[in-house]
Formats: structure tokens, sequence, C-alpha cells
């Protein structure tokens, strides 16, 4: 067997020293592309967009004038990211059904913050917990 031919473990995964079995010229292309629309959004917004925000909090918070909908849809992106959608799926495939306790303890932590932190953060009118100043 080749030294540097790809090796598959017990659970289908292939595994290989060699970067160049991973990605084709079709890969390459899909993620320069990638990169070059996420630049020219950031050159357009960044340099030619008329409606600049001027102050941190028109930035970060929509100077506090977004409705639910995409208030939520920021909040549910920033929770569940990608890594997530794809980790969990085979976390659960790999290592079985104990990864239910924590989904079931996500509603629990997800009430808890929406009641008890996001209140105080609010009426303080701050972006980040680490704007607060626990010593004043």
């Amino acid at each position: 067997m080749d030294k540097d031919a790809p090796i598959s473990d017990s659970i289908g995964i292939i595994r290989t020293d060699d970067p160049q079995d991973l990605f084709g010229w079709e890969e390459y292309v899909v993620f320069a592309l990638l990169l070059l629309v996420s630049t020219g959004i950031g050159i357009f917004y960044g340099f030619f967009s008329q409606g600049k925000q001027k102050t941190t909090a028109e930035f970060l918070m929509a100077n506090r004038s977004m409705s639910v909908f995409p208030m939520s849809m920021s909040v549910i992106a920033s929770v569940i990211s990608a890594i997530t959608l794809l980790g969990t799926p085979a976390e659960i495939y790999n290592y079985g059904t104990q990864y239910s306790i924590v989904m079931i303890n996500f509603f629990f932590v997800m009430v808890a913050a929406a009641y008890l932190y996001l209140p105080v953060f609010f009426k303080l009118q701050v972006t980040s917990t680490f704007e607060v100043n626990f010593n004043s």
C-alpha cells in the first residue's frame, strides 16, 4: 500500500497527509469566489455606501430601531452557528444520543438569558458584557 494514499478509519473519515487530496480545482474556485465577493461587499459598504453609521450604537444596535424579526434572526445566527449545524449530527452519530441532554438544557439556558440577563443589559444601554463595570 502506498504510504501517501488516503486511509479510511472505522467510521469512514478519510485521513490523508497530502492536502492536495482534499481540495480539487472546483473547491478552490468556489473558495476564491467566496473571498472575492466578501471582499467586494466590504469595500462597497466601507467606501462607497451613502448610509454610513456615525456611532458604534448605530452600527452595533441599528440605533435601537430594529424590529423583532431581524433582531431575532441575528440572535439565532449568533447562537446557532454553522459549526453547531454540522457538528451536532456528527456528535450524535459518533457518540450516541446523550448529546440530547445538552439540547434539553439549551431551552432552559435561553429562557434564563432572555428573562434574567437581557433586561439588565437593556436597562444599562450597553452593547457588550465588556462594557459593564462592576466596581462602580
